[in-house]
């Protein structure tokens, strides 16, 4: 019988820092070493995300569904897509879901026959924008669907990120916080700036099912890139790495970067605005 595959879900709003901390995630399996693979669902036509990630880490599979979410329009091709990833045979597989997605949904599909007996979930997290959380609660009052998602999102983690916490007063986290406290009182909660969190708890159940420890030593991995921050999350900071020093980079690589960032960011901005973000 085969092993099943431990899955780690990331939900949130666009622009809350979730593909931040994907990264970030990422990263720091590279390190163990752990062979992770990536779901990414966009609900536009360009996987931006995707392709950072493959231009970071070219090691990592990626597959992406786009113009569509994964709870809805695009349910009938998870099971294929996850299943293409575990051909691969990852050690972990990350799942990352569109901004409107609602998890409850996801997970049925986790739990259905088609998947259930090769994955399993390990996490389910949500991250959340400190600054614009209460904002978004009263700009979707009227929208019935939009706030079962938000709230679905919450109540269907065991691990929260109160992110961004940096661009909202001390008063207006406390607020988030109790806020979500009312939905979900269980789960795990930190506040942080740029996703960071600590990473080494979510990841002990993945250790433990792929027993890491037990294997043999493996020839080091090179020290990882930098984490470039997306979601609209913040101007690129290095990941700061324990193992080794990041390397030199050049005053043109890092003004590549930034470019890439603004483009990045701009459409984002246009993917907001535009009514397939409330399809």
């Amino acid at each position: 019988m085969m092993n099943k595959v431990p899955v780690i879900l990331i939900s949130g709003f666009l622009g809350s820092g979730k593909t931040t901390l994907l990264l970030r995630l990422l990263a720091h399996t590279r390190q163990i070493p752990l062979r992770a693979a990536v779901l990414m669902n966009e609900m536009g036509e360009y996987d931006v995300d995707s392709a950072i990630i493959s231009e970071e880490m070219p090691d990592v599979t990626v597959e992406g569904l786009l113009e569509g979410c994964i709870c809805c329009s695009k349910r009938n091709e998870l099971a294929g897509a996850l299943h293409t990833l575990l051909s691969q045979e990852p050690d972990l597989i990350f799942m990352e879901t569109t901004g409107v997605a609602n998890p409850e949904q996801v997970l049925e599909e986790l739990r259905s026959p088609l998947l259930a007996d090769r994955l399993y979930l390990v996490h389910s997290i949500s991250v959340v924008d400190a600054e614009l959380f209460h904002e978004y609660n009263s700009r979707f009052t009227a929208d019935k669907e939009l706030v079962r998602t938000l709230h679905g999102q919450l109540r269907t983690a065991d691990f929260i990120v109160v992110n961004k916490t940096d661009a909202a007063s001390s008063r207006e986290v406390t607020k988030v916080v109790k806020s979500i406290r009312k939905l979900n009182d269980t789960a795990k909660l930190q506040t942080t700036e740029y996703s960071r969190v600590d990473l080494e708890p979510l990841l002990e159940p993945v250790l433990a099912s792929a027993s890491v420890a037990a294997k043999p030593a493996q020839t080091p991995q090179p020290a990882p890139a930098q984490v470039q921050l997306t979601d609209a999350d913040a101007p690129f900071v290095p990941f700061p790495s324990k193992v080794s020093e990041a390397p030199v980079v050049s005053p043109e690589v890092r003004l590549s970067k930034l470019f890439r960032h603004t483009v990045i960011t701009t459409i984002l901005s246009s993917l907001i605005r535009s009514p397939v973000w409330r399809a």
